[in-house]
């Protein structure tokens, strides 16, 4: 399937949701809002998110793709990963 019909999919299915939840007060936004959040938790791109919204800038994506609690813990934890051997220097009396 091209880009171009899986945006086409992508729309008619958030089309005949919004139109099934429209009692429950869903707008189309908050949709758009759900579908670059959870991209950005199955850890999409930030550029190919941005340009599935269509959007022309990052700063646009970054006010629709907003951070989990599981994603941003996971961020952090990557610091407590060990980053390669410790290497000891001893220093030689001059």
């Amino acid at each position: 399937m091209s880009p171009s019909q899986c945006l086409f999919v992508s729309r008619f299915a958030i089309a005949t949701l919004l139109l099934l939840t429209r009692a429950g007060g869903i707008t189309w936004h908050d949709l758009r809002h759900t579908f670059a959040t959870r991209l950005r938790g199955e850890r999409v791109h930030e550029l190919d998110i941005m340009q599935l919204l269509g959007h022309s800038s990052l700063g646009v994506t970054a006010g629709y793709a907003h951070g989990t609690p599981t994603v941003i813990q996971s961020a952090v934890d990557k610091l407590a990963e060990p980053r390669g051997e410790v290497v000891e220097f001893v220093r030689r009396a001059v």
